[in-house]
């Protein structure tokens, strides 16, 4: 996967999001990391509000699940 051929866009996403997973000793990037940074991206604002889901929501469930990242039961 060259990252080069990615839109600068999507770029910026995968960026942002290995600085989280960095930021949050996580060892990897994973799904949730992704979809917080996507749906922090004002890009799909117009999407949300079509299908009238709370994009606030969206962001506090993926937060949740990356702070359980790692935690074993």
């Amino acid at each position: 996967m060259d990252i080069n051929q990615f839109s600068e866009r999507l770029q910026s996403i995968v960026m942002k999001a290995l600085q989280q997973a960095t930021t949050s000793r996580h060892s990897e990037i994973t799904t949730v990391h992704m979809l917080y940074q996507i749906f922090s991206d004002d890009t799909i604002d117009g999407l949300f509000s079509r299908i009238n889901i709370d994009k606030a929501d969206c962001l506090k469930i993926c937060a949740d699940h990356m702070k359980n990242i790692g935690v074993v039961d």
